[in-house]
């Protein structure tokens, strides 16, 4: 009697060829948020003093020291140490030394998070309120946990935001996909977020008979890698009011794209099986998965062959050596999965705004330090932002 093989049995060669390869890849799993350590807990920021809280900020990279800085009103003076203004409510601030200005700098000025009103909270509740938004915590919860304004709440999230999507507007260009000695595994998909019929409304717009905008983005990213996710909004057609959807990416937008970031990169390009993605670039060997449920004739019978999402696959390199990979799309569509998790929709991100696609940007900025202590991180991305503003 011959056993058949259990179907869960993996061959040597599935197990020894790793979904990610490289040594640095990031783990499949990533980091637990319970194994997670950041630098700040609420009780220590609540706890602090006026001092205090400008001296914790500072440390972490959240607030600049104006001290010794250019006026960066004037351009002219410089700006003293920072001292309680009895005059000014006991508020800590910055004098410029300029006899045409003299005028006052608080710590805050020009802070892309934090800000300094007549109606603003303390310094401390926005940290804590910080903390609540890079936990994830919903602006609704915020307002009933912390007792503050909703509005307050807004305006951290939004500043957060803005914040980011100018933090990965400025970064994105930098990044490179590359082997360096081996070929790289990069993977490419698209996502919808919405749609907008554009014959709704007072004032019709467009073709009738092909009313509907899609709210479109191509993603790419390198397989044990977070921070190489690159994502780009697409101008897919205009679509009729019952299509399922915009289709994949046009040839003619992503040749361009391809020619940007994979041309004469050593990489392997795994896709799914849409026709634009099987365009000849130099240095790119790509890789397809079929996503969609087939039927095929056995004995004059119709069977089911269903879809395969990983594959092992054999590749002859230039060089004439043999590499094998598991071709599939499993990371980006996981990155996909992230953002939409983290994507608080509102009644004014509609498709086509740009609330919309800086809800995308800052959920592109999670991704990328999922792994991370985004505390940390958010002091660097603060840094980066205030880097032309401070000048000594």
């Amino acid at each position: 009697m011959v056993l058949k093989r259990p179907s869960a049995t993996k061959t040597k060669d599935w197990k020894n060829v790793p979904y990610a390869r490289g040594k640095n890849a990031t783990p499949g799993r990533g980091l637990r948020r319970e194994q997670a350590k950041w630098k700040r807990t609420v009780p220590e920021l609540l706890a602090a003093s006026d001092v205090e809280i400008v001296n914790i900020l500072r440390e972490d990279k959240l607030l600049v020291d104006w001290t010794g800085a250019t006026c960066p009103i004037c351009g002219r003076g410089t700006l003293g140490e920072l001292v309680a203004r009895p005059h000014k409510g006991n508020r800590l601030l910055h004098r410029c030394d300029a006899k045409c200005c003299q005028r006052y700098v608080s710590p805050v000025y020009l802070n892309p998070i934090f800000s300094e009103h007549s109606r603003a909270e303390s310094l401390q509740k926005q940290a804590v309120l910080l903390r609540a938004k890079l936990a994830g915590t919903p602006h609704a919860n915020a307002h009933v946990m912390f007792g503050v304004n909703h509005k307050a709440v807004e305006r951290i999230w939004s500043n957060v935001e803005q914040a980011r999507r100018m933090y990965v507007e400025d970064v994105e260009p930098t990044i490179e996909y590359s082997g360096s000695k081996v070929w790289a595994d990069v993977e490419a998909d698209e996502a919808t977020f919405d749609k907008l019929d554009m014959t709704d409304g007072p004032e019709p717009l467009g073709d009738p008979t092909h009313p509907v905008m899609w709210e479109q983005w191509l993603g790419i990213v390198q397989r044990g890698r977070p921070r190489t996710l690159t994502l780009t909004r697409l101008c897919p057609e205009m679509a009729e009011k019952r299509a399922p959807g915009p289709g994949a990416v046009r040839k003619v937008e992503w040749k361009p794209l391809a020619e940007r970031w994979l041309e004469d990169r050593d990489v392997v390009f795994h896709t799914d099986s849409a026709r634009s993605y099987k365009l000849r670039v130099p240095g790119v060997i790509h890789d397809f998965v079929v996503h969609q449920k087939k039927y095929k004739k056995v004995g004059g019978k119709r069977v089911l062959i269903p879809p395969r999402y990983v594959e092992l696959q054999t590749h002859v390199l230039p060089s004439g050596k043999h590499l094998k990979v598991k071709s599939g799309t499993q990371i980006i569509d996981r990155a996909w999965r992230f953002i939409k998790d983290r994507l608080h929709r509102s009644a004014t991100a509609k498709a086509g705004t740009k609330l919309l696609a800086t809800k995308i940007r800052s959920a592109q900025y999670d991704y990328w330090h999922k792994d991370d202590g985004m505390w940390a991180e958010t002091g660097e991305m603060v840094q980066h932002i205030m880097r032309d503003v401070l000048v000594a």
